[in-house]
């Protein structure tokens, strides 16, 4: 899979239709339901754990390895 890298990486925002890629929790310790400030992914990379947003809310805690 090739990895690619997002050109709004890092902006800040609340929901995925806001991002090239996933919008994500920008702190480790939320929990899914906390309303929390996002960033726009970095890149494709499937790897690693994951909480993304929807409506400025955690939506999921995804792990891929």
């Amino acid at each position: 899979m090739c990895v690619i890298k997002f050109q709004d990486a890092g902006k800040s925002c609340s929901d995925s239709t806001e991002c090239e890629g996933a919008c994500l929790s920008v702190r480790s310790d939320a929990r899914i339901g906390d309303a929390v400030e996002g960033a726009c992914a970095i890149s494709s990379d499937p790897c690693g754990r994951f909480l993304p947003l929807r409506d400025g809310k955690v939506s999921a805690e995804m792990w891929a390895d």
